[in-house]
């Protein structure tokens, strides 16, 4: 799932969060530091978090 970086315009707070894409177009976030929702998305080099297992998948 990709990573986005947020920045708290109250506290000036700079936070990742891990969200599908779907998740980024609903849900509703908050500060963790001052729990504003008053927050910006950043641009940043991206990421994605892979979890331990990696591919399952037949190998042919």
């Amino acid at each position: 799932m990709p990573l986005y970086e947020f920045k708290c315009n109250k506290c000036e707070h700079t936070f990742d969060k891990v969200l599908s894409i779907k998740e980024m177009e609903t849900v509703k976030l908050n500060c963790p530091q001052c729990e504003s929702d008053d927050i910006k998305k950043l641009m940043s080099s991206g990421g994605i978090k892979i979890g331990l297992g990696g591919y399952k998948g037949k190998v042919r």
